[in-house]
């Protein structure tokens, strides 16, 4: 294996692709100081991984990139490398093709990227591919510049890497580390299973005795359950029967207090109406009584009115005569002003029009004037507008061309790039279907293997999520249920309640039962039902609404008149009471003589009650018979505000059953509950569809609480099975992962190196398109830009010659302008003079005119003013006369109004009584009621806590308990079932903890015990196999390191005496009974000489020293190639000759590359290679092949 050629690129000194071809035998490098032809050395050794910025040379890893010059700009990669002949069978190395390209790029930041043969790699990968042959980083096959005398100077146990290299064992010593990184891992798992084992095997007794117990205690809890479930059942029937009994009970007490109510509220309302009408004949009264007042006191202010016009008439006829007199005087004298000024005003009218003519040609001519300097002015702002132009015109097309040049040089190696990146990328997807190949093969017990524990974890996996779901469904499911029966039970029995007392016309008057009742059986036709039920009324308005019918929500509407006396003498025949009737055919609608839209704008305003409300078209008027002259206010303030501005002239309803009667009285205070008779109906289709819906739900979920149970016991008995399989599976996984860890490791490199390598050539395509794009967009702007400053050149050209023209007009159009102001000062002066005469003239004809304008004004005022007096006194002659009629009227009618209002104050003090004795009553019957409907409620409260109690301990509802098949407990067995449920419960308790999952737990525990035994016995024969693995490497890397060690010392015995010329050498181990640990001393002594110390002999002895060492290890493991920067650098000629003689010597075996200065070196020379910087900072490369030289001249040069 030797090297074939060396390409670098953007490394260090060398910014072009530099290629470098070595053959066999020595190549010399030779160069100037400074000039670079160290960093060839550097190239190689960072190349095979070097990973040290120092080694390099460098403080960090991304100086080994190009940083600019003078004249080229710091390049972003650095790329070199390595092409190796591999067609030797000596050295070979066996998996690779004939040739072996290693190459390293590294970009800003300091990344590297490696690759060998075009195929991305990892830096492991090329370290295992040059093991054992010297060649590396760390081996003996590259000394850089003052490297070799640290041979010698080093510890004893630092320079075993390179002993060890050359004895071979390097790949051994790799595989050894490895073996023993696995065995460390065996050992911790083999900890982490003992600890398992240890734990779970302490479990299994103690889970087992716990399993027993449980096993005990749910025989004894289930027995008890059926006892405690039928006890339960039978009390829930007996409390259930006591709440129907008192249910009744309490209906019955409710219908007595609604009649009460609806006899009190008639009352009322009777009340309400009798004082309203006694309020609005006090309020006619008083009303009459100031019009009265008001009518005197408008006679006797008529009266006064009529003298103060008499009086005005005669003084409007003395001013008149005065106005007259001084109009005659001032017209005279305005005819007399007036013919004096005409002439004067003909005069100046000539002037002015001289004057304006000399001004309007003075305009002209200035106008002409300055429209020429404003020509000229915009004709130099164009001349140098146009300069700048063409200057920097000139300027953008030396910075394109400058531009032009630079992208043309760029495009050179960015083509080369492309084409190495589109090679790479063709090498890589070769090699990728070949490793595809590879890894399909080799893979496919193992992809079976995955693919059956992914399908079995993946199962396993859903099937504890699905547990968890059910789980989870199925306390849902029984909180549900114990919900939706209790609320489906409360439901069904308000239902029941409101459905019986709509049938049964409940908390309706008896009069109004008895006749509902005709109806229903036939005896009575034309009845349209009570007013609560032909009214369809929004829950926000249903208080206001029956506050405002009061006792009228009772009454019933019929067809006709004839119908309602029927009604009457049916009432009247059975005894059965008074009821009102509104027949359709008399009842007339009531509405306000109200502004509604003035009534809209009050605060709180909801509406008119008969408008709020929806009825039959037939019940129309009734309602608004009702309702109609009733307004709904949101609270009591705003209705008050209303009320007040509207004199308390209608009745006004709160939304919550405040009333402000008609004449200004106030009902309210707490509401008692509402009768409901206005929803009593959509209440009972609501709660009936509500228990429906609740039905349905209450049995799908007691469905599919079943269903739950089954695909439970199914999932856990197949997630038993999966468990166990999955544990064979991870075992057998894990084996054949292990086997194939590298070829996918391999093959993931490939891959994103392959998206590394696209992304390059994108990136590169993209730059090129860009530049291309920008050398078109260049060449067409220089096209432009010649055109462009063409232009400029004729345009000023022009421009020059149109500003001397403007010039020249300029003068002479000055000299006009002034000839003509002297012409215009002239003429202003001689109209000056006449206007001053005209002014005084024109100032006595307005004074005149103005006093004419007086006097004819006052004249029309007087006539305006006389005829306005003489209108108002008919006027107030004709009111007068109306005013004292309507008194007497008013007297007539005022002392009827008093009469009225005291009959109605004695028909009110009469109701005040009656209504007083029937709220006494009403109380006595609410008391019946609460005592009733508390001892209703406590019976539902104790079958609620009943219904929790059973839920609480079993989760159990009454339909699901109902429906179990558990014995029933009678009266005559509760006894002794009562006895057995105390019993149970002290057995129970006797257990003490009881841990029901023990079952299942020690049933797990027992199995997890017997896997991890069997996975620790594993563990036991890995650690066993590795510990003899790493026992035969080390026997073979002992025996092989102590047989190259003599073989090195007798070698380096040998070269020493033969560069020194005589004295000794040797190589001892510090510790001959480790030899694979102890360290290596280097004993010399020169001719002559006796040396305790390597410190103690010179830097060319030191040196001369390590040369020594270094052709012994060449001797012994011959390096396929060695380069050697300088090491000679410290000897004198006479040991620079022998170091060249040994060069010659071993560049049979060996290729040498040496980078030197010393002439004695470049002799040997095969190739000579000289290293030039032309350019500071740039590298060039000077080949000279010797053995060409000497066939093409026919002598011999060395």
């Amino acid at each position: 294996m030797k090297i074939k050629s060396l390409e670098l690129l953007g490394f260090k000194s060398f910014p072009d692709r530099t290629v470098l071809n070595f053959n066999d035998g020595a190549t010399i490098v030779v160069g100037p100081n400074g000039s670079g032809k160290s960093n060839i050395s550097d190239a190689i050794r960072w190349v095979l991984g070097e990973t040290s910025a120092k080694g390099v040379r460098g403080s960090k890893m991304e100086d080994v990139i190009f940083a600019g010059a003078a004249s080229r700009r710091a390049m972003t990669t650095a790329e070199v490398s390595l092409i190796l002949d591999n067609t030797e069978e000596e050295g070979k190395l066996v998996d690779r093709g004939d040739e072996i390209i290693v190459t390293r790029r590294c970009v800003r930041g300091g990344e590297s990227e490696y690759l060998i043969d075009r195929k991305p790699a990892r830096l492991r990968d090329i370290t295992e591919l040059f093991m054992n042959t010297g060649v590396g980083r760390s081996g003996y096959s590259i000394i850089g510049q003052g490297k070799i005398a640290e041979i010698v100077s080093q510890k004893s146990d630092e320079r075993r890497t390179i002993f060890e290299d050359a004895a071979g064992i390097s790949k051994y010593r790799f595989r050894k580390n490895e073996a023993e990184r696995h065995l460390q891992g065996a050992v911790d798992n083999m900890v982490r299973a003992e600890d398992i084992l240890r734990e779970l095997e302490a479990r299994v007794a103690p889970l087992q005795r716990d399993a027993e117990k449980a096993k005990r205690y749910l025989e004894l809890f289930e027995e008890k359950k059926r006892l405690d479930v039928s006890l339960w059942l039978y009390d829930v029937e007996d409390v259930r029967r006591k709440v129907g009994s008192l249910g009744d009970e309490t209906a019955a007490a409710k219908r007595m207090l609604d009649e009460a109510d609806g006899e009190l509220e008639a009352l009322e309302a009777r009340n309400e109406r009798l004082f309203d009408e006694a309020q609005q004949t006090k309020q006619r009264a008083a009303e009459a009584q100031k019009n009265l007042r008001d009518n005197s006191a408008a006679s006797l202010e008529l009266e006064g009115s009529v003298k103060v016009l008499h009086n005005e008439l005669e003084h409007i006829g003395e001013r008149r005569a005065e106005a007259e007199s001084t109009l005659t005087l001032r017209r005279a004298a305005l005819e007399e002003a007036n013919g004096s000024g005409a002439e004067l005003l003909s005069r100046l009218e000539e002037q002015t029009a001289a004057l304006e003519a000399l001004r309007a040609e003075h305009a002209e001519l200035d106008g002409g004037a300055e429209q020429l300097k404003s020509q000229r002015v915009e004709n130099e702002t164009r001349e140098s507008e146009l300069e700048r132009q063409l200057r920097e015109i000139e300027n953008g097309a030396v910075e394109r061309r400058l531009r032009l040049s630079e992208i043309s040089g760029s495009h050179e190696s960015r083509e080369l790039r492309l084409a190495e990146i589109e090679e790479c990328i063709e090498e890589i997807l070769e090699r990728g279907k070949l490793l595809g190949d590879r890894l399909e093969r080799s893979e496919r017990t193992v992809a079976d293997y995955t693919a059956r524990r992914e399908q079995t974890g993946a199962e396993a996996d859903g099937l504890e999520k699905r547990l968890g779901e059910l789980s989870a469904e199925t306390e849902e499911l029984r909180a549900e249920q114990v919900r939706i029966g209790s609320e489906l039970a409360a439901k069904k029995q308000r239902a029941d309640t409101l459905r019986r007392m709509e049938e049964h016309f409940e908390g309706y008057n008896g009069s109004v039962r008895f006749v509902m009742d005709a109806v229903g059986r036939g005896r009575l036709g034309g009845v349209l039902g009570p007013v609560s039920r032909l009214i369809t009324v929004p829950d926000k308005y249903s208080t206001a609404i029956e506050t405002a019918l009061g006792a009228n929500i009772q009454n019933i509407v019929v067809e006709d008149e004839a119908t309602a006396k029927r009604a009457i003498a049916m009432l009247r025949d059975g005894g059965a009471g008074r009821a009102t009737f509104y027949p359709v055919s008399s009842v007339r609608a009531q509405q306000l003589n109200i502004d509604k839209s003035r009534l809209s704008s009050y605060k709180g305003y909801i509406g008119i009650a008969a408008e709020l409300i929806e009825c039959d078209e037939r019940c129309g008027d009734v309602i608004s018979y009702m309702l109609g002259r009733t307004i709904i206010f949101r609270d009591l303030d705003c209705a008050t505000d209303y009320a007040r501005a509207s004199g308390y002239r209608v009745k006004i309803v709160t939304l919550d059953g405040q009333v402000i009667n008609a004449g200004g009285s106030f009902t309210g205070g707490s509401n008692k509950r509402n009768s409901g008779m206005l929803t009593r109906a959509q209440e009972i289709q609501r709660f009936a569809e509500e228990a429906a819906a609740l039905e349905v739900k209450l049995r799908a979920a007691s469905d599919r609480e079943k269903k739950i149970a089954e695909e439970s016991a199914e999932l856990r008995d197949r997630l038993g099975e999966l468990k166990q399989n999955l544990s064979v599976l991870d075992t057998m996984l894990g084996a054949e992962n292990t086997q194939n860890a590298l070829l996918r490791s391999q093959i993931d490199a490939d891959k994103e190196s392959l998206i590394g390598r696209r992304e390059a050539l994108e990136a590169l395509g993209a730059e090129s398109k860009r530049d291309d794009d920008e050398c078109e967009a260049l060449r067409r702007e220089l096209s432009e830009s010649e055109t462009a400053a063409q232009r400029c050149r004729e345009m000023l050209a022009s421009t020059a010659e149109e500003h001397e023209r403007l010039n020249r007009d300029i003068a002479r159009a000055l000299d006009r302008v002034s000839a003509q102001l002297i012409r215009i000062n002239s003429a202003e002066k001689d109209i000056e003079a006449t206007e001053n005469s005209i002014s005084l003239g024109q100032a006595t004809v307005t004074r005149l005119s103005e006093q004419i304008a007086e006097a004819e004004a006052a004249i029309a005022a007087c006539n305006e003013k006389e005829e306005e007096v003489r209108a108002r006194l008919t006027a107030a002659d004709t009111d007068l006369d109306g005013l004292r009629g309507r008194a007497a009227e008013l007297e007539s009618e005022h002392s009827a109004l008093i009469d009225e209002g005291l009959r109605s104050d004695a028909s009110l003090s009469r109701l005040r009584e009656q209504i007083k004795e029937e709220n006494h009553r009403r109380e006595t019957l609410f008391r019946t009621y609460t005592e009733l409907e508390s001892k209703f409620e406590s019976a539902k409260a104790e079958q609620d806590k009943l219904a929790s109690r059973l839920w609480e301990e079993y989760e159990l509802t009454y339909a699901t308990a109902a429906a179990l098949d558990y014995p029933r407990v009678t009266e005559e067995t509760r006894t002794a079932s009562a006895a057995r449920q105390t019993e149970l419960r002290s057995k129970i308790r006797a257990l003490g903890p009881v841990n029901v999952g023990a079952i299942d737990e020690y049933k797990e525990v027992s199995e997890r015990a017997g896997f991890m035994r069997s996975q620790y016995d594993d563990l036991c024969r890995s650690k066993q196999e590795l510990e003899e693995i790493i026992t035969g490497l080390e026997k073979e890397m002992r025996e092989r390191f102590v047989s190259v060690m003599e073989q090195l010392d007798s070698g380096f015995k040998r070269t020493f005496r033969e560069l020194f010329g005589g004295g000794t050498a040797e190589l001892c181990l510090t510790d001959p009974t480790d030899p694979l640990g102890c360290g290596i001393e280097i004993n010399v002594a020169p001719p002559g000489k006796i040396v305790k110390s390597m410190s103690l002999l010179s830097g060319g002895e030191q040196s001369f020293v390590a040369i020594a060492l270094f052709f012994a290890i060449l001797d012994v493991n011959p390096t396929p190639f060695a380069v050697l920067d300088e090491i000679e650098a410290a000897l004198d000629d006479v040991n620079v000759a022998r170091f060249a003689d040994y060069i010659k010597r071993y560049s049979g075996s060996t290729q040498f590359v040496v980078i030197t200065h010393r002439r004695g070196t470049m002799e040997i020379a095969d190739t000579l290679y000289g290293v030039t910087m032309p350019e500071r900072g740039i590298s060039r490369v000077l080949t000279l092949n010797i053995t060409e030289v000497e066939d093409r001249l026919g002598v011999k040069i060395k």
